[in-house]
């Protein structure tokens, strides 16, 4: 029960939800809540930047839905402002039963539907028990807000924050440690349509990714594949392991202290590169997927090329096992899907 309080993604505000992969991964339904995630609690009003991205799903074939707990009043100023959007008021939250009608109505699939609100034990815990993606948002709080209006939003955000830093961090690193695609290799990645849905830059792990554990080659099959892809992306090899003479022309950064991130994003932002058009990859969970996913980048975890690995990755291994259970499927933009080897 406690597993479904926690959203798959938490961002800023729902201008930071990058609605360009998801709908690559074939999302075709998105679900939102109205206070303090479109509008202040209260406020008659709503913003040109939540216009222009539910104008944006539209184009793009998507179906889009308000769903408020809030009473009738309090949104039919939309009608007017936003005709082609399905809204629905007093549904209840977190209780299931009015957004499942709605959903049995509208011919509908779960599995292909994103909810995106502020309250974890409405919005999340509804979209949860629906088996929806959900994402969790910051409060939305405007500097005209009455005071008792911010005391409700920073009392929720404290109530989650008590919840993340208890039990919480346990789903977390269940999050954290799901990948967007399960690969055997390296060679089973499809590369090229990876470049052609905007990703830039390729961050791979060297230790029984590229090449075997202790070992100063990689693979031929790898380092021919690596020597293609710099012709069309940007390549970085991030590794744990100490500095060793690797014969390649692709930039290695050793002693990486993965799975912490702030080394190579402030990489990244020297090099003018957004996290979230970088794939990272690796063979570990614990260490590359949670890597990768801190920092908002699209994570393939392969199967290691042998099974001898340092003693501390065996233990990482174990750990990777106890969490296994919480593994959730993170949106695909690869048409094999994201179904575990």
């Amino acid at each position: 029960m406690l597993g479904k309080l926690f959203p798959v993604e938490h961002v800023k505000s729902i201008e930071d939800v990058d609605y360009d992969r998801l709908l690559k991964s074939g999302f075709e339904n998105f679900f939102f809540d109205y206070d303090f995630t479109l509008a202040p609690w209260g406020e008659l009003r709503i913003r040109e930047e939540v216009v222009e991205i539910f104008r944006y799903l539209k184009e793009r074939g998507a179906r889009v839905f308000i769903v408020t707990n809030a009473k009738k009043e309090r949104v039919d100023h939309l009608k007017s402002k936003l005709p082609w959007i399905e809204i629905y008021w007093s549904v209840g939250k977190p209780s299931i039963k009015k957004l499942k009608e709605i959903i049995e109505d509208k011919g509908i699939n779960e599995k292909k539907s994103v909810i995106i609100g502020d309250l974890f034990l409405t919005d999340v815990l509804v979209g949860n028990r629906l088996g929806m993606y959900t994402i969790m948002v910051q409060p939305l709080l405007w500097k005209t807000l009455r005071a008792y209006k911010k005391v409700i939003a920073f009392l929720s955000m404290i109530l989650y924050g008590i919840f993340f830093f208890t039990v919480g961090w346990v789903f977390r690193m269940g999050t954290l440690m799901s990948p967007n695609e399960w690969k055997k290799s390296i060679s089973d990645i499809d590369f090229n349509g990876l470049l052609k849905h905007g990703f830039k830059v390729f961050i791979f792990d060297f230790d029984n990714t590229l090449a075997p554990w202790r070992s100063d080659e990689m693979l031929e099959e790898n380092e021919r594949l690596l020597e293609d892809l710099r012709k069309k992306a940007t390549i970085l090899i991030v590794s744990n392991g100490k500095p060793r003479n690797v014969k390649t022309d692709v930039e290695i950064i050793w002693k990486s202290y993965k799975p912490l991130a702030l080394k190579v994003k402030k990489i990244l932002k020297e090099m003018e590169f957004d996290p979230r058009k970088t794939v990272v990859i690796g063979d570990q969970l614990l260490t590359d997927v949670v890597f990768g996913n801190s920092m908002g980048a699209y994570t393939i975890k392969v199967e290691p090329i042998k099974k001898e690995e340092a003693p501390i990755t065996k233990i990482n291994r174990l750990v990777e096992k106890i969490f296994s259970k919480l593994i959730v499927k993170k949106p695909c933009v690869s048409k094999e899907g994201n179904d575990r080897t």
